[in-house]
């Protein structure tokens, strides 16, 4: 019967399966099924994290190696599968996390396991063998991974630096390789979305974003952390590049003249997303906040850890974002906003005032109740956003608010309050009382050296009475939570309860 549908609708049928163990399962049901799977297991992975399923990808990797390549590793020692793989999946790759690529590739034996005392001349030629292997995969996915749309580079830290200079060094090569033949078919091309960690040495970060500034010319998404004038200036002229941005997320780990923040302005049409972090904003020149403010279209602004958001420039600022749809403010360093003494009380009015009627998912961590002007948002959240949103986190709230907002806020689906007050039975008999009929998922966690005390009676008859779209309950840190709750739980309500 399944071989009778169309290879589209099986495929349709596939994308559904969220679990990558059901999907491989499906590749052994025949050959059909197998064809319409397999682009679907293999599109993302190599974002997965698993000693012996990284092996069996990478032996996988080597069996597509053209004959050149192989010949190559033969002629080093480097074993490699006879025959040939039965499909090409270099091709269905869509994600290149290079750090796991890295650590995929070193943990591939390539030394004979007789030799249990390694010298440093063995390690010295595994190290060799480890950056033959990932050389030429490398070339293989840049020529033939035509649905390849990420790049994520510089985020991990597993491998010691000596040896992860010498594999970053090898990927600047290749990359240098392909600008200087002019290769048209170089699948870089096709990169829609990129991300360099903080964690980069500064010298490789400079020379891929200047590779990457002339191979790309379509990226959509980007997300970068500038550590110097230097990276940031480069960073720069890659977006200056670009056609079209949609996702901007930045971070700035020194303080400058950002020209990246200024390049926004090519994109103000079609900025959708903006993450800045660690921004100092009385620091920044007018441009570059007069620039932000042109980002009228935006759907999600994120401000984490920025500092002087209340000077007067950006309140006004504020006002211009009339579309968002998500709204994030985290302060998760308290001296940020301690060191400025003002909460940026006039900005998130105006975020909520001017969003009401498209917000629906607000997240806001101020970290601290030292501030008078919080009680104020949480009023505005009441009074402007309360029927349209969706996902709410809060952080330092009482439960008197809790319950407020949860009365209010009648078509919550995701809710995340902190509370800094102690919690007991009536708090669970006032929020079952208040839980909006729609709640799928409710996660409440309490501030540093408070506690849950109520009884396992309490607690039952808080589950009774939770709604049927309730399906995830999390209760961060709570001894209470015994395993004969978690089964009567799940038994009763079919809800998942985590502590």
């Amino acid at each position: 019967m399944s071989s009778e549908l169309p290879p589209e609708s099986l495929q349709g049928v596939f994308e559904y399966l969220q679990d990558i163990k059901d999907l491989f399962s499906c590749l052994f049901v025949n050959r059909f099924w197998c064809k319409s799977v397999a682009p679907i297991l293999w599109r993302n992975t190599l974002t997965i994290i698993d000693s012996k399923f990284s092996e069996n990808v990478m032996t996988t990797l080597k069996a597509c190696l053209p004959e050149s390549s192989k010949s190559l590793l033969q002629w080093n020692s480097i074993s490699c599968p006879k025959a040939q793989a039965t499909f090409d999946y270099a091709s269905f790759l869509q994600q290149l996390p290079f750090d796991n690529l890295v650590e995929f590739t070193c943990r591939l034996p390539v030394i004979d396991g007789s030799l249990i005392h390694y010298t440093p001349n063995v390690l010295q030629e595994s190290e060799r063998r480890h950056l033959l292997i990932l050389q030429e995969i490398l070339k293989m996915l840049f020529e033939r991974s035509s649905n390849l749309y990420e790049l994520t580079v510089f985020t991990s830290v597993t491998a010691p630096k000596a040896i992860r200079e010498k594999f970053y060094n090898r990927l600047i090569d290749i990359l240098g390789h392909e600008i200087s033949k002019n290769n048209q078919n170089c699948t870089l091309l096709n990169i829609r979305s990129f991300n360099v960690g903080r964690r980069t040495l500064q010298k490789h970060k400079i020379q891929l974003l200047a590779a990457l500034t002339s191979l790309c010319s379509s990226i959509e998404k980007v997300e970068f952390s500038a550590s110097s004038i230097e990276d940031e200036t480069i960073f720069g002229q890659l977006l200056m590049n670009q056609n079209r941005l949609k996702k901007f997320e930045f971070s700035l780990l020194h303080q400058s003249a950002p020209l990246s923040l200024i390049a926004l302005g090519r994109f103000a049409e079609t900025l959708s997303r903006l993450s800045l972090c660690y921004i100092d904003f009385e620091k920044l020149p007018p441009s570059a906040i007069k620039t932000i403010g042109l980002c009228i279209q935006l759907k999600e602004l994120c401000l984490l850890d920025c500092s002087n958001l209340a000077i007067s420039k950006l309140i006004k600022l504020s006002t211009s974002f009339q579309k968002l749809r998500i709204f994030e403010f985290k302060n998760r360093y308290i001296m940020n906003m301690i060191h400025n003494l003002i909460c940026p009380t006039e900005f998130i009015k105006n975020i909520l005032k001017y969003s009401a009627s498209t917000l629906h998912t607000l997240q806001l961590d101020w970290g601290t109740r030292y501030f008078p002007e919080i009680h104020v948002l949480l009023d505005l959240i009441i009074e402007n956003g309360g029927e349209n949103l969706q996902n709410l986190q809060l952080s330092e709230i009482s439960k008197d608010e809790a319950f407020a907002i949860l009365r209010i806020c009648t078509n919550l689906r995701k809710v995340n309050f902190t509370i800094y007050q102690e919690l007991d039975d009536e708090f669970l008999y006032k929020l079952a009382q208040n839980i909006p009929r729609n709640l799928g998922s409710l996660f409440i966690s309490l501030s540093y050296q408070n506690h849950w005390i109520f009884s396992n009676v309490a607690f039952k008859s808080y589950i009774d009475s939770c709604p049927k779209s309730l399906k995830h309950i999390n209760l961060h840190r709570c001894p209470h939570i015994s395993q004969e709750i978690k089964t009567f739980a799940l038994l009763k309500k079919q809800i998942e309860l985590d502590d």
